[in-house]
């Protein structure tokens, strides 16, 4: 549901202390395909069971390995054939990538495929909570599949608003020839102390800028931010 993503986003993981685990739930993943591989048929049905698996941790990270699996199979039950029917109508930009050494992922058909994957992953997700399935409860971020209204987004972003105000109000301003001189050769030429105040300010202008990319991709993120000019806010 994000309109605008941060590249910092990408470390995610690491920022919640999940990396090594989200690892090793996919690497269990991975051993437990490979052994459905050394069967003559196994390794092709547990591909499409076990699809759900990268999807599911990304929205719970925390979720034990074989829980994943677990939910992953309940929840393409009935599924597998669709997706392999989905999978086949891709096929050309398969080839196409083939064609091109890859070069056509490169461009535009990699994002392509795991865009129209998600949106497959987006209508399971949504069957199996309707459906009641066992484990669901385990996917305990809905704002990746649905917009917050404005009571929840002024909740959760109140002291994203205050700081956002705070940094504007007290800001440290370099201008003339000592902010050139700290811009391009990052030489300050003042006091300590305003160095230490301006320091703190860019590092903090560096996190508000990412939750403010994040507050861009919820609902009406102009009436959440009081620097917005007034007359451009729904």
């Amino acid at each position: 549901m994000y309109e605008q993503v941060s590249f910092l986003d990408i470390s995610h993981f690491m920022a919640v202390k999940r990396w090594v685990h989200a690892s090793w739930v996919m690497l269990v993943k991975h051993v437990y395909h490979t052994l459905w591989n050394l069967t003559i048929i196994g390794g092709l049905i547990k591909g499409y069971s076990y699809f759900a698996v990268p999807y599911i941790v990304a929205e719970n990270p925390s979720v034990p390995a074989g829980q994943a699996i677990l939910l992953s199979r309940k929840m393409m039950n009935g599924h597998k054939f669709e997706l392999f029917k989905y999978q086949f109508t891709l096929l050309g930009w398969n080839l196409l990538a083939f064609v091109t050494f890859g070069f056509s992922d490169l461009l535009y058909g990699a994002s392509y495929n795991l865009a129209c994957m998600t949106e497959f992953y987006a209508k399971v997700r949504a069957l199996a909570i309707e459906n009641g399935i066992e484990g669901t409860e385990l996917l305990n971020d809905p704002h990746l599949f649905e917009k917050a209204d404005r009571i929840l987004l002024t909740e959760t972003y109140f002291d994203v608003v205050d700081a956002i105000t705070e940094a504007h109000e007290n800001r440290v301003e370099l201008t003339g020839w000592r902010k050139v001189v700290a811009d391009n050769f990052g030489i300050w030429l003042g006091s300590d102390t305003d160095k230490k105040a301006y320091d703190e300010q860019e590092g903090r202008r560096v996190a508000i800028a990412r939750y403010k990319e994040s507050m861009a991709g919820r609902a009406y993120p102009q009436w959440l931010n009081p620097l917005w000019p007034k007359d451009e806010m729904k």
